[in-house]
């Protein structure tokens, strides 16, 4: 198990790690969740965007939230698990389907036909910039529009908005939150500079972007990745999962690492189609903890996030802070 010095926290000091309902927030919270679906339709791209809200029942004023990226031939059913956790403990969660790198690039392929459609999706450099912008328009829904159900209607806070991703999600997210990509056309930025946290799932290696791509991040990230994390679609390494984290130098960022966690345990499942119950604890727990500590500024979050030494043996293999 390899481990890595810098600042370590062992989350058993703090709420005990004996089972998923002793985490930060693991366990669903005080709201009943809406969900519907819906879709846009980005004028400026001739483009629609199928998204899928989560939403906390009842709640009338703008609340914090969370725009979600599904990693490559996904869609807005992804990440379920956590949309509708998030939701539960106040948060609105919608989950966008993006066009060009989701269900429809493999739909009717098997095989190595499917996985050659994936691969091609996830090289395409159109794909990987719409992503971002997805995500930018979705703010700009949320924000003056807002997400409607029935005579429900829910409105972001200006003021609290994350973005979260698996996988090409995760490139998604780290894109949004200002990575400075190096192009044959030059340098591309498509962040948003209202989004106030990020989380990266199973990020890609970004092997083409230098530290420089990366100073322009300048919000807090959360990184998670497990010691069998290694690519599905693509050849990313399972060591380098934690380039991004080791690049971002300008804003605060967290890694955490767990034992034995592999690429697909982080979207819901492993790639045996079982899921691992203690890791999806420990996904829901970190990532709602995260949220209160750098969307909602909750010290309780921000000590959890902060205090106590790795528990491997639990789960964990390594945290580190910069």
């Amino acid at each position: 198990m390899r481990r890595f010095a810098v600042v370590v926290v062992v989350l058993c000091l703090v709420s005990g790690i004996a089972n998923g309902d002793d985490l930060y927030k693991a366990a669903a919270g005080p709201h009943a969740v809406d969900e519907f679906l819906g879709e846009w339709h980005d004028p400026a791209r001739d483009r629609v965007i199928p998204y899928k809200v989560y939403a906390p029942r009842a709640v009338a004023i703008a609340v914090p939230a969370v725009v979600v990226s599904h990693g490559v031939g996904g869609s807005r059913e992804g990440l379920s698990y956590l949309g509708r956790h998030w939701a539960s403990h106040g948060y609105l969660a919608v989950h966008l389907q993006h066009a060009g790198s989701d269900e429809e690039v493999w739909r009717g392929l098997v095989g190595a036909a499917a996985m050659r459609a994936l691969q091609k999706a996830a090289a395409d450099p159109r794909a990987a910039a719409d992503r971002p912008l997805d995500v930018r328009f979705a703010v700009d829904r949320i924000l003056y529009d807002g997400v409607g159900h029935g005579a429900v209607a829910y409105r972001a806070d200006p003021g609290r908005l994350a973005v979260a991703g698996h996988s090409f999600g995760a490139f998604t997210a780290l894109a949004a939150a200002g990575v400075t990509f190096a192009t044959p056309r030059g340098k591309l930025n498509l962040g948003d500079p209202r989004l106030k946290a990020a989380i990266a799932l199973s990020a890609p290696a970004m092997r083409n972007q230098t530290v420089e791509s990366f100073a322009t991040v300048s919000i807090s990230t959360l990184h998670m990745t497990g010691t069998n994390d290694d690519g599905v679609v693509t050849d990313t390494d399972v060591s380098e999962r934690r380039n991004a984290f080791d690049r971002i130098t300008a804003a605060p960022r967290h890694l955490v690492v767990l034992d034995g966690a592999d690429h697909m345990t982080f979207g819901g499942r492993t790639t045996d189609g079982a899921g691992d119950e203690r890791h999806l604890a420990l996904v829901r727990a970190t990532t709602t903890a995260f949220l209160d500590a750098y969307v909602l500024h909750d010290a309780v979050a921000v000590r959890w996030l902060g205090e106590g030494l790795v528990a491997g043996d639990d789960g964990i293999a390594v945290v580190e802070h910069r």
